[in-house]
């Protein structure tokens, strides 16, 4: 199970799926995808936050109650579901994610491209901080995180150094600049390899296996 934070509007019309994403579901069928929005309320009202994570608590409110759901309905997996999170959708995994301890239990793994919790300490938005950031990432434990950027992961490899014994960090840098999810229809080594690295964090069943 694969639930994906940040979408919103921002759904793609074909499948409404982020490219990268996509790409990888596809070779993995047994993939139950969740999108999941930032929530804000206004007057009481529901709606989907365009900008940051609107009501946080609404946020992991929706969440927590989403992904339960789905696991009952659908027999999603609670040992091998994975959140994952592209440009703010990212620094969300950890931010709501590993919000508090009721939420963080959710996930058995992390997908982080494009940006992460923690490194731009002065994103206008409540916890952007580094302290706040460094309280939410001791919920991480040992669980496995991919973290990705365009170009470089200097900066995140730079900020977790001597902070996370976490050895189960990858770090990979995307090779060209764009802030994109199209290079998940591209046949390319970094593609490659997030496949590679989805289907160890998430691997399958007994059952499934056997199939």
């Amino acid at each position: 199970m694969l639930p994906d934070l940040g979408l919103g509007p921002k759904l793609r019309k074909a499948g409404g799926l982020p490219a990268e994403f996509a790409s990888l579901a596809r070779r993995h069928p047994l993939l139950i995808w969740v999108s999941l929005p930032f929530i804000e309320v206004t007057e009481g009202k529901m709606s989907i936050a365009k900008k940051w994570w609107g009501d946080v608590e609404e946020t992991k409110r929706y969440c927590r109650a989403t992904v339960k759901w789905i696991q009952t309905e659908y027999g999603g997996d609670p040992k091998r579901t994975l959140l994952a999170g592209f440009s703010r959708g990212a620094i969300a995994c950890n931010l709501i994610g590993l919000h508090d301890d009721e939420i963080a239990k959710l996930w058995s793994a992390f997908f982080c491209h494009s940006h992460y919790d923690g490194v731009q300490a002065s994103w206008p938005y409540e916890g952007a901080d580094r302290s706040s950031a460094l309280e939410r990432l001791k919920r991480l434990g040992k669980r496995p995180q991919w973290i990705s950027h365009e170009g470089s992961v200097a900066s995140a490899q730079s900020y977790l150094r001597g902070r996370v014994s976490n050895t189960q960090l990858t770090f990979r840098p995307l090779p060209y600049r764009n802030h994109t999810d199209a290079w998940g229809l591209r046949e390319m080594p970094f593609r490659a390899e997030a496949r590679a690295w989805l289907k160890s964090a998430c691997p399958p069943n007994e059952a499934e296996a056997g199939d």
